[in-house]
């Protein structure tokens, strides 16, 4: 399992940012590589997924939330019905306050599993559904706008 990175920078406070990106309610609106989701941000809560990676079948994983530091990281891991070795996925979201009071999100996703190839998982399409998803973030906090 190797670790995809992307990386954005947002023109809003990471308190700004942290209050789009937990808000799971409303990922349906704007998230183009999780489409949905529900749960809570706070380390060891349950979370249910849709993920849509591009040109890859969306599949729902079962999860749990690993870290949460409010304002600071994100870090959750699940697992298609359950069974890692089926398939896994980790994804972290980090905040780093940049000194004009922005924001740089840096995010790493990893996927692992039999099915991987199967749904068409690559690092690529990894690399790709999480630009798509920082892009997508960045026109939500900067703007309001939805997907």
């Amino acid at each position: 399992m190797d670790d995809v990175r992307a990386e954005i920078e947002i023109s809003a406070s990471p308190e700004r940012v942290w209050q789009v990106l937990t808000d799971f309610a409303s990922y349906s609106s704007w998230n183009p590589l999780i489409t949905s989701a529900s749960g809570t941000a706070k380390t060891d809560a349950q979370l249910s997924l849709r993920l849509q990676p591009p040109q890859s079948r969306a599949v729902g994983l079962k999860g749990r939330v690993l870290n949460c530091e409010r304002h600071r990281q994100l870090r959750w891991q699940g697992a298609a019905w359950g069974l890692p070795i089926l398939l896994a996925s980790e994804q972290s979201c980090t905040l780093e306050p940049l000194p004009d009071g922005r924001t740089r999100l840096v995010q790493q996703g990893a996927t692992s599993g039999l099915l991987r190839g199967l749904l068409g998982a690559s690092d690529d399409k990894t690399r790709q559904g999480l630009d798509a998803m920082n892009q997508a973030l960045k026109t939500r906090v900067e703007g309001g706008g939805a997907r």
